[in-house]
């Protein structure tokens, strides 16, 4: 089954995915604004040194003469490195008349350029396998005499800041982005706070407890909007629960009176027709019990659901207990011959509500002979653990539970597709008298069939702590 991403990761992996392309964005938008302003600085650059050459050429009646004592001995017109400049003088008829000594005349490379007598022009040409920038520059004199002047440099200056920012930014980029993820991480928690602290909150209410709230949160943001809103469906869930458990109550209360009387009735019915059939009787007062067992079983859920219902912690002795439930059932059991196997009950006593402990191993004993076929045998057992437990076994030899359903056999009126006429509260009431005690039901199917319940109790369980 496929597990989905929890929201808090989510939100994390998209603010991730999201600042991290806006740093890509940021680091292209960077380099090449970076790259357009080295380069307007290189045109700048050469435009400031074709300034500077022409400041060396005059001309005289003889042609053109060239004061070479300062800009053509420069060191960056000597040699060809990533600092220096080419220089390069033309006459109008485009034949040389000067060069530095790091750029050899190239009449393919002249032959690329535009001269434009009226207009300086810039070009990138491929160059001594460099890629350079030349500028292209008329010099015009008084009697119509021009001079072009060559000045070029290469890129490579550019390419190595380029690069250089470019190594920055790749190796700040993993960086960046765990920063990003644990800042994200962070913040996705502290957003979602309030959504667990509405989530533990709901974790604890119970059936008996609908009165408690949701904390709000003073955002006044659609997190308080959905704690404000499950609020007032927890009020009208309230008053729907305190409605049914009141008809539950009162309905168990009033049926009583009249299932009362039918009693009555049917006994004297029987006394004044001694001539009527006895199986009759018989069906008719086993439905008059199931009546009166399901009302038992409605009063007793509204009073757990209500919290009326009060344990009066005191010294039981199991033994006993168990033993006087055995007695209670057997009628029953000989009704179906059905022998119930006990083994020696060792003498041990906890704290606990006798009344309550009764009914609970009352109703699981109860189970077991529902469910176990004729000519069958129920066991019983009880031992203590090395952990001071006292743990409570009853197995019946019946059809089982199917596996999907031994978690459900606690829950209120459930019942499965194997089961018989029945409220399907008696387990869940012995599941609560068992909390009640700090204990566990357990369930599990025999290997050769039938049902295994497991009542553990603590022995030295203290109500006060």
């Amino acid at each position: 089954m496929k597990t989905e991403l929890s929201l808090q990761r989510r939100i994390t992996l998209w603010s991730t995915l999201v600042v991290s392309l806006i740093f890509i964005v940021f680091i292209v938008l960077v380099i090449l604004a970076l790259d357009n302003q080295l380069k307007w600085d290189l045109d700048h650059r050469i435009d400031e040194e074709a300034n500077a050459v022409e400041l060396s050429i005059f001309h005289t009646d003889s042609g053109i003469s060239i004061d070479e004592s300062i800009e053509w001995r420069e060191p960056h017109h000597q040699d060809m490195d990533d600092e220096s400049m080419v220089l390069m003088i033309l006459n109008e008829n485009l034949h040389l008349i000067r060069r530095s000594p790091n750029f050899p005349f190239s009449p393919e490379l002249i032959q690329s350029f535009v001269f434009d007598p009226t207009d300086s022009n810039y070009y990138t040409r491929s160059f001594m396998d460099l890629e350079m920038r030349f500028l292209v520059k008329p010099i015009p004199f008084a009697n119509q005499t021009l001079v072009w002047i060559i000045v070029g440099k290469s890129f490579n200056s550019i390419h190595q800041i380029l690069k250089e920012v470019f190594t920055i930014f790749l190796f700040s980029f993993p960086v960046a982005l765990i920063m990003v993820y644990w800042g994200s991480l962070f913040l996705a928690r502290k957003s979602l706070r309030p959504v667990r602290a509405i989530s533990e909150k709901a974790r604890q209410f119970k059936s008996s407890n609908l009165s408690q709230r949701l904390p709000v949160p003073r955002t006044d943001d659609d997190i308080a909007h959905l704690a404000i809103t499950l609020n007032e469906l927890l009020d009208r869930l309230e008053t729907t629960v305190v409605s049914l458990r009141n008809i539950a109550a009162n309905a168990s209360h009033e049926i009583k009176t009249p299932v009362t009387i039918l009693y009555t009735y049917l006994d004297r019915w029987a006394q004044t027709h001694p001539d009527m059939d006895t199986h009759e009787i018989l069906s008719f007062r086993s439905e008059l019990n199931r009546i009166t067992k399901i009302i038992d079983n409605l009063s007793q859920i509204a009073k757990t659901d209500s919290g009326a219902a009060k344990l009066q912690f005191d010294t039981v002795w199991m033994n006993d207990l168990l033993y006087e439930e055995i007695e209670r059932f057997r009628p029953q059991a000989l009704m179906k011959d059905i022998t119930i196997q006990v083994k020696p009950l060792p003498s041990v006593a906890i704290e606990g509500d006798e009344s309550w402990l009764h009914l609970a191993l009352g109703n699981l004993i109860e189970n077991a002979l529902k469910y176990s076929p004729e000519h069958s045998s129920i066991s019983l057992k009880m031992e203590s653990t090395d952990a001071h437990t006292l743990m409570v076994t009853i197995s019946d030899e019946g059809h089982g539970v199917p596996e999907q359903d031994l978690e459900l056999l606690t829950a209120r009126y459930f019942r499965s597709k194997q089961s018989r006429p029945g409220t399907g509260l008696g387990l869940a009431i012995a599941h609560w008298v068992v909390q009640q005690h700090h204990g566990k039901l357990r369930f599990a199917n025999n290997p050769t069939g039938g049902l295994t319940v497991q009542v553990c109790l603590p022995e030295q369980y203290n109500p006060g702590t």
